[in-house]
């Protein structure tokens, strides 16, 4: 919660695409800046996007901090 209302933040990933979902307050504006895209700036409600990213059996190996 801020001090203009909620402001949310989702994203998922499928494939090869990741997309996020964000809510801006009103009265407020957000940037807003994915992977390899230059940032954006959005005014108040719902936004959607999506981007290229990598598959998820690219991605770097989790580290163990319990060893």
């Amino acid at each position: 919660m801020t001090p203009y209302g909620r402001a949310e933040v989702s994203w998922r990933r499928a494939g090869e695409v990741l997309s996020v979902d964000v809510v801006v307050p009103t009265g407020t504006v957000a940037r807003v800046r994915l992977p390899g895209r230059a940032a954006v700036e959005v005014g108040p409600g719902p936004h959607s996007f999506e981007c290229p990213f990598r598959a998820p059996a690219d991605d770097p190996g989790v580290l163990d901090a319990t060893r």
